[in-house]
């Protein structure tokens, strides 16, 4: 019996010392939070207007460490219309496009509000000549880049970004420019 107790005793302190290790604290002064423990990499869902969408898109981000600056990534889903045009005599049908954006990020600041560089590609389901990017006769990648301010706030809660996202496809290239609005999840407790 006392091998068995001294056995479970050690292990709980074992066990309590690498749960100290994966807990990560930051110190919030300017809103009074002496702690804060993020216990998961933060992780936002949002609805981009513009940007690597091309037109609007439903985008999931996730930090790669538990902090709220450094790297990520994001991927998303948009959906838009092309077509519905008549060229004389010739009529061209409206259909539905889907994107699926990817893209890496970095984020440089601290506690809610920071810096965003981002590079990545947008994958086309079909044909489409959007904010002048054109992408021929065939579904093609738009390669993206992205540059701007975000907001991200530790607790969970409001989440936005905008910025620019210059664009690149196979045929041309050009300027879009982006807002996002959406949720931060909750990773971290008080």
């Amino acid at each position: 019996m006392l091998k068995l107790t001294l056995t479970l005793v050690l292990t709980f302190f074992v066990a309590s010392l690498f749960a100290q290790k994966d807990t990560v604290y930051l110190h919030l002064p300017h809103k009074k939070i002496k702690a804060v423990a993020i216990l998961r990499p933060p992780e936002a869902i949002y609805f981009l207007l513009g940007g690597n969408g091309p037109v609007y898109s439903i985008n999931y981000d996730r930090r790669f460490k538990r902090r709220t600056n450094g790297l990520g990534a994001s991927v998303g889903l948009g959906l838009t219309q092309s077509g519905g045009d008549s060229l004389g005599t010739v009529a061209i049908p409206q259909r539905t496009v889907f994107s699926v954006p990817l893209s890496i990020n970095y984020l440089i600041g601290n506690h809610n509000d920071f810096l965003e560089f981002a590079g990545g590609v947008t994958f086309i389901t079909a044909p489409v000549d959007i904010f002048e990017i054109h992408t021929g006769n065939k579904p093609n990648v738009i390669f993206h880049a992205s540059f701007g301010i975000r907001h991200q706030p530790l607790l969970g809660g409001l989440f936005y970004r905008l910025g620019v996202c210059p664009t690149y496809s196979s045929l041309e290239s050009g300027i879009n420019y982006y807002f996002g609005l959406g949720y931060n999840l909750r990773r971290a407790t008080r």
